[in-house]
Order: C-alpha cells, then sequence, then structure tokens
C-alpha cells in the first residue's frame, strides 16, 4: 500500500487541492476517493471532478483502514525522532521520510514504490532520517569557500524530494550544518576542550 503524508499548518482549500493533485500524479486519473467527511477535503475532491464516498460521522471502525495507517505513520515519526535525536519539530519530514521507506522496503521480494512506478524498485541510497550527511552544495555556496577548504558541506537527511505522483529524480532534503562542520574539522571525535 502507497503511503503519502502531507503535513500542513492548516487545512485549506487551495492547498488540500495541491496535496490531491501532487498525490495523484500527472499520469493517474482518479475516478472517486473515499474520505471522511472533512468539508475540505469533499469540496477539493468535488473541484478535481473526483467521485467521493464518505464513512459514517461518528463511527471510526468504518474507516479502519485509513486510522491504521494514521497510527503506523505516528509510530513511525516518534521511532525516526528518536533514533535521530531531533526534536519533535521535525515531525512533517520524519512524516515524508517514514512514508518513503515504508513504499520502498522489499515485502517477499515486491514494493509499493515498484507496484505504483511499474519500473523497478527504488534505485536511490537508503539513507537513515537524520543522519549526518557530507554533501555537495549548490555551486554558488562552493565559490565563496577558501581555496583549500573542502568542496563538501556537513548537513543532516530530512528526505527524498519526490515530484508530482511520487517520482524521484535523484534529489536528496538535507538540512546543512556549518556549525557543526567547523567543530568536526577542528578536533577529532572524541576529544574534549577544557
Amino acid at each position: 500500500d502507497w503511503l503519502m503524508v502531507y503535513p500542513k499548518a492548516s487545512r485549506n482549500y487551495f492547498r488540500t487541492i495541491a496535496a490531491l493533485n501532487d498525490f495523484a500524479g500527472p499520469r493517474d486519473k482518479v475516478k472517486s476517493c473515499y474520505c471522511d467527511n472533512e468539508a475540505t477535503l469533499l469540496k477539493a475532491a468535488r473541484r478535481l471532478g473526483w467521485r467521493s464516498s464518505t464513512s459514517p460521522v461518528g463511527i471510526p471502525q468504518s474507516s479502519g483502514v485509513v486510522e491504521r495507517c494514521v497510527r503506523m505513520i505516528k509510530e513511525g515519526v516518534r521511532a525516526l525522532l528518536l533514533q535521530s535525536g531531533l526534536p519533535a519539530t521535525f515531525w512533517a519530514y520524519a512524516a515524508q521520510c517514514y512514508c518513503h521507506a515504508h513504499n520502498t522496503v522489499l515485502r517477499e521480494g515486491e514494493s509499493a514504490w515498484n507496484n505504483l512506478h511499474k519500473a523497478r524498485h527504488f534505485a536511490g541510497h537508503q539513507i537513515p532520517f537524520g543522519a549526518l550527511v557530507s554533501f555537495m552544495p549548490q555551486p554558488d555556496a562552493t565559490k565563496a569557500k577558501p581555496a583549500f577548504d573542502s568542496r563538501t558541506n556537513w548537513g543532516i537527511f530530512l528526505d527524498y524530494k519526490l515530484a508530482p505522483g511520487g517520482i524521484w529524480r535523484g534529489k536528496y532534503i538535507l538540512a546543512d550544518l556549518p556549525p557543526l562542520k567547523a567543530n568536526i574539522d577542528s578536533k577529532p571525535f572524541g576529544t574534549k576542550t577544557h
């Protein structure tokens, strides 16, 4: 089952349309969707020309599959934040990264990634959320460095940059950590200053 998360600060009609379009992607034509009775979702689905059926109000058992997915994502986000040591303010990145990991993991030789894209399994590196990474910054940032300084920056891996429809074009989402790089370059790990 393909999972995607679209964290937003508030429920907004236009953001909901953008999220639904992003989920569907450029190749898929959605004929109908199933959702709760949330007005913004229903209005956005109608605007996109999707027929929508809804779950009965006040009966969470009727949307059990969705509720289980939400619970699984929340548990996954908590685990990623704990494992990475990052604070809860990074939950949105952790949620998207968790969904990507879920979609690309092989189960009995198959993955949700392959089922959706009908090509092959995910070919990128499987990088843990919050991992320390060394990366090439944008070319203009490299020009500003001293001549003999490293051309890479230190950062934290947050997620894979996906295009609409879950298409990956080889880009990552990273948090640049220049202060950490300066500390790493100046003294070996495990040393203390007094």
